[in-house]
């Protein structure tokens, strides 16, 4: 760069340079096409350039010239007039003002370029001169020294190059060094004297110089950009390849590449670290969702699964929310009752109290009540029943959200048809505790009358009628005494249950029996006994067989007694060992019930042996006795079954596993 020239200087530089030369194109144009020719007008114009500023020539097709300018003699150190131009100037020179000339015949126009002449570079302007016929008759030529402009650009480019803190190259075919930067140099390893000629990429790593050199020639074969990436020295370096184009005989090819490197270590690893920043983020958000979605998915089963009812209402009484022990209680969906008005599931006779008490506590909203003391409605079902429930109540908000209403509902029915059950059965323990003092008064004077029996039987030796009416006195009198003993033992105070032991289910049978056979007969029930013959022994405890006879038999006669009309009543039970049960491996002892009532519903059939389920009118049943006879068939390794089609009857099948004595193998 010149001394004491600054770039904005330069820039002026040149804009005066194309003014000239423009101004110069359009009087070369004008004098070329206005003025007359003749000897005085040649001898004008012959002056008028020879004083020209700039060199100017002319010449024919052949490349000869015809006239030219003193400007142009003295750089060709001889008179050029009649000589061909590759006689007056070097080859290089004449290439490129034919490439000039070409351009402008092709164009039929003007063009310029700039061409090194002796002693430095020109911009030349060249226009053809067309004969009558349209041919190439002349070339008229115009050049002014620009040198001292590009040496100051030049100069102007090294200072950029040089200060630039972005590692610059510029580079021919070969890979050689045409102008670079100190961090080209300490990029390119180059030693402190300098690269010299050559692949400036020798220095270089093996791997890192042939990539390298292969981005570079690809930029030169293809005229494309390149841009990639490698590492350097633990470093991270972009490197943009561009395309310098210039004119070969009028093609445009590649002269020149310009290789830009940027350290991009730093971008790329804050690159790296947002990318882990993201995916770190990505994953606690999404760690964050799916705990979310848990936590949520466990409030919605909690609330769910609460045992008690709970809705909520917008400040209107619409449903909002409601979990599925509320939707139970009035027997709909929840899809059902959403959207619907709360009150409407209250029973005609309580919804005004309770529409009351919401827009109560809807005016307090704002007051810390709490929930109110627990309130009963009554809640109708689809089928038309109605359920006893209480209801807490209370308004709620969320901070600055809407006020929502809220209902805890427990349905209070069940406990307290539990309750009166306990009641009534109490009562039932009573009068079961009358009975046996009853029995133990009866048992008394039922030994007074067979011993009187047994005395008459003795003095009537003579009387055969006295003698059998004192036989029938006696087995009366002991069937009572028997039916007593019975009473007296099941309804005896319970003690912890004694050890399993061997018993004979026909006696356990026959011993139940005579407590309900007179009954049975006074009922017009039919009994039908039939057991095998020998023993059936099994491992058990007399007075928990008998509890569970004695209620499939008092089950069977609220069946048979059920029956309108006359209709036949009967109840057949049959007692027998089998080689295997139905659901108890091995022998057992199969004791069967068969009646021949109404049967059961088949709706309600899965339903019979669940504890204080009972098909008997109120008061008439607690809804326990198959299920405790259940628990205790169970405890003694058998199964209880039943059987019914609804329609004809019901049998109820006891297996119990059978125990083979010594005696009876």
């Amino acid at each position: 760069m010149m001394a004491g020239r600054s770039s904005h200087d330069t820039g002026e530089e040149l804009e005066r340079l194309r003014e000239e030369v423009r101004l110069l194109r359009e009087a070369l144009r004008l004098a070329s096409s206005t003025l007359p020719t003749g000897p005085d007008v040649a001898g004008c114009m012959s002056d008028i350039v020879h004083a020209l500023p700039v060199l100017a020539f002319c010449c024919d097709t052949d490349g000869r010239v015809v006239t030219a300018n003193s400007r142009f003699a003295a750089m060709c150190q001889c008179s050029p007039v009649s000589r061909t131009l590759r006689d007056v100037l070097p080859t290089a020179t004449v290439d490129e003002l034919l490439c000039l000339v070409e351009r402008a015949w092709q164009a039929q126009d003007v063009r310029s370029g700039v061409v090194p002449m002796p002693p430095g570079l020109f911009q030349c302007v060249v226009q053809p001169r067309l004969d009558a016929a349209g041919r190439l008759s002349r070339v008229l030529c115009v050049g002014h020294d620009v040198s001292g402009l590009l040496r100051g650009n030049h100069e102007l480019v090294h200072a950029l190059v040089g200060a630039s803190p972005v590692t610059t190259l510029l580079l021919d075919r070969e890979c050689t060094v045409l102008l670079g930067n100190a961090s080209a140099a300490a990029l390119m390893l180059w030693p402190p004297e300098g690269q010299g000629d050559g692949d400036c990429f020798r220095f270089l790593p093996e791997d890192i110089a042939t990539r390298r050199r292969e981005e570079v020639l690809r930029c030169f074969e293809t005229g494309c950009a390149v841009e990639f990436e490698d590492t350097q020295d633990g470093r991270t370096y972009h490197h943009f390849v561009r395309p310098i184009p210039a004119r070969d005989h009028g093609a445009t090819v590649v002269g020149e590449v310009a290789v830009y490197s940027l350290d991009v270590t730093l971008p790329r690893r804050a690159e790296a670290d947002l990318r882990a920043a993201a995916r770190l983020h990505a994953a606690l958000a999404e760690a964050s969702s799916r705990q979310f979605d848990r936590q949520s998915a466990l409030l919605d089963r909690v609330f769910d699964e609460v045992p008690a009812g709970i809705c909520l209402m917008d400040i209107t009484g619409r449903v909002l929310h409601l979990n599925r022990a509320m939707a139970d209680v009035v027997g709909a969906s929840e899809t059902e009752l959403v959207g619907t008005d709360c009150f409407a599931m209250l029973h005609p006779a309580d919804r005004a109290a309770a529409r009351a008490l919401f827009m109560h506590d809807l005016e307090n909203a704002g007051s810390p009540e709490g929930f109110h003391e627990l309130k009963e409605y009554r809640f109708l079902r689809k089928d038309g029943t109605a359920r006893e429930c209480q209801v807490a109540s209370a308004m709620l908000r969320d901070g600055d959200g809407p006020i929502l209403g809220m209902a805890v509902v427990t349905d209070v029915t069940e406990m307290r048809r539990i309750k009166a059950e306990a009641a009534r059965m109490g009562q039932l323990a009573t009068i079961g505790e009358l009975a046996a003092g009853v029995a133990h008064e009866i048992n008394s004077p039922a030994n007074a009358i067979i011993n009187c029996a047994d005395l008459l039987m003795e003095d009537a030796f003579d009387s055969a009628m006295v003698r059998d009416m004192a036989r029938r006195i006696r087995s009366e009198g002991q069937r009572v005494a028997a039916i007593t003993h019975n009473l007296l033992a099941f309804a005896r105070e319970r003690k912890p249950p004694p050890p399993p032991a061997l018993v004979d289910v026909k006696v356990v049978l026959r011993d139940t029996l005579e407590l309900t056979a007179a009954q049975m007969r006074a009922e017009g029930i039919l009994l039908e006994v039939s057991c095998s013959s020998g023993a059936l022994h099994v491992l058990g405890r007399t007075r928990e067989l008998q509890q569970v006879f004695l209620n499939i038999v008092s089950n069977a006669r609220h069946a048979l007694n059920a029956i309108p009309g006359s209709a036949a009543r009967c109840l057949s039970i049959n007692a027998e060992p089998r080689a295997a049960g139905s659901c108890v491996s091995g022998p057992v002892v199969s004791v069967s019930f068969r009646d021949t009532g109404g049967g059961i519903d088949p709706s309600i059939r899965d339903r019979v042996m669940e504890p204080f389920f009972t098909t008997k009118g109120e008061g008439r049943g607690t809804g326990l006795g198959l299920s405790i006879s259940n628990a205790i068939i169970e405890d003694h390794g058998g199964v209880l079954c039943i059987e019914s089609d609804g329609e004809t009857g019901t049998c109820v099948t006891v297996e119990l596993p059978q125990m083979v004595e010594d005696g009876d193998a």
